[in-house]
């Protein structure tokens, strides 16, 4: 009982954590007009297609053809369908089931509308640059659609049912700890701009849950996305959490506009509140950690010492989460203006 108390709670902090992160993005425009998108080479998707292991169907006692088709239709519904991709007269065009076909059967680079590469400014999002909602028939984002709540709900709840599957299978050496520490680990991608999302990308799909359970403490996270078999590894991480490139986006794009490469360089975003804000900081966790504080004193003092400090500032305290302009009844204008 107790081992499935602590299975379950730590899946639902990690979706805490990516909503907390997430929560202040929303679509603010329709089209920020960007003229580049995320492009994925040829080459790249072809290495996916040959290294990723799924789970299932796929094995590789078919023929091969039939498991390289499969593959290829799971990566590309994962990263393009229901997105705008440039077609051939280099025009946006919505990619549907017809369409997917022929993105597969090209021998093309793939060019996708994405969140990496929005241009709407102060962190928000535009509807083109998403595609469609896919929790919806057919339709865009709406103008204030928060998506970021979106995306870390969708990948949050994916891992806490990861939790409970893996204990109702007696599975008692997983944690899920493990497992949001490498979704937050943007070390050695995170400083390559939009190519870094390929890497992000890269090794969410050749990475499985068994090589993240299993490694050493401070192995890289590129040996845990080295997969040569499936007999031995598992099945793809990417679908063993059951979410679509959108919501990893989403994700990526907001840690790289922090500069945040790890989950604890994320915690410590999250609990800063000259960052962030006291009233944000202080509705995810205790807001300790000071901007730039590195003493002991700093990281250790009360609420009310900190509260004290907070009304001594001399500069305005922006809060980012909108939980705040909720709690003293206030509109979103009345504290950021438009954006």
């Amino acid at each position: 009982m107790m081992d499935k108390k602590f299975h379950v709670g730590e899946g639902g902090y990690f979706t805490r954590k990516l909503v907390e992160l997430l929560y202040p993005v929303r679509v603010t425009e329709s089209d920020c007009g960007a003229q580049e998108g995320l492009r994925f080479p040829r080459a790249y998707l072809e290495e996916l297609i040959d290294k990723i292991v799924l789970e299932g169907s796929a094995n590789l006692s078919q023929n091969a053809l039939e498991v390289r088709k499969e593959r290829a239709s799971f990566l590309f519904r994962k990263l393009f369908l229901n997105r705008y991709v440039r077609d051939k007269h280099g025009t946006w065009a919505l990619v549907d089931e017809e369409a997917l076909e022929h993105l597969f059967r090209s021998s093309e680079d793939i060019e996708v509308r994405s969140p990496v590469k929005c241009a709407t400014k102060n962190g928000m999002l535009c509807s083109r640059c998403l595609g469609l909602d896919p929790s919806k028939i057919r339709e865009g984002f709406a103008i204030d659609d928060f998506v970021g709540v979106m995306a870390g709900h969708t990948i949050g709840e994916r891992g806490t049912q990861l939790s409970m599957k893996t204990f109702q299978t007696g599975d008692y050496g997983f944690r899920m700890q493990r497992v949001s520490s490498f979704f937050f680990n943007l070390e050695g991608a995170c400083d390559k701009g939009s190519l870094g999302y390929l890497e992000y990308f890269r090794r969410i799909c050749l990475a499985s849950v068994q090589r993240i359970m299993s490694a050493d403490t401070g192995q890289s996270v590129d040996m845990l996305a080295t997969q040569e078999s499936a007999s031995d590894v598992g099945g793809s991480l990417l679908q063993t959490i059951d979410v679509i490139s959108l919501h990893l986006e989403i994700l990526y794009r907001e840690m790289s506009r922090l500069n945040l490469q790890t989950e604890a360089q994320m915690l410590d975003c999250l609990t800063d509140w000259r960052k962030r804000g006291f009233f944000t900081a202080l509705s995810f966790e205790n807001p300790r950690k000071r901007k730039g504080g590195k003493e002991k004193s700093d990281t250790e003092k009360s609420e009310a010492i900190i509260a004290s400090e907070f009304g001594a500032e001399n500069e305005d305290s922006i809060e980012i989460s909108p939980k705040t302009t909720y709690a003293f009844c206030l509109k979103w204008e009345d504290i950021y203006g438009s954006v």
